[in-house]
């Protein structure tokens, strides 16, 4: 269509429209249509939320989105990230305080109840020596 002289752009829609038809046109716009504020496209005006969050909201629930391991930081998409932590939360480290071997999911809860930690005094990295004893072997010189 020609735009200078059987037809004019709507300012709502940005639609090229027919002279006769425009003022019906723009006041139908005006009345049934907006322009979004994110990416000024033209939409109805009652479908203006649902189009923000359809179009302009960040994706919370893609399985493919990177989120950290809580025990080594590692990042993996989130639908590996349940198994991965899983195994990853299985090793274990050595705790500073008692010297036993604590399951890294189970570190939090062992920080609070570590006896070492509550006045009681920390296990010996060794187990003690048991004393030496010496063997008794029969005497065959008595005969």
């Amino acid at each position: 269509m020609d735009d200078k002289g059987h037809s004019r752009t709507c300012g709502q829609c940005h639609k090229v429209v027919a002279i006769d038809n425009f003022a019906l046109h723009e006041s139908h716009c005006r009345r049934f249509l907006c322009l979004c504020p994110d990416c000024d496209e033209t939409v109805p005006r009652e479908q203006l939320e649902q189009h923000r969050l359809d179009e302009h909201t960040q994706v919370q629930d893609c399985v493919v989105r990177l989120l950290c391991c809580e025990f080594c930081e590692l990042e993996l998409p989130c639908r590996e990230l349940e198994e991965h932590e899983c195994v990853c939360g299985s090793r274990t480290e050595r705790c500073n305080i008692c010297h036993n071997y604590i399951l890294l999911r189970d570190q939090a809860q062992h920080a609070h109840t570590c006896s070492a930690a509550n006045g009681v005094p920390p296990l010996p990295l060794r187990p003690p020596r048991l004393p030496q004893t010496t063997a008794i072997t029969p005497d065959k010189s008595k005969g």
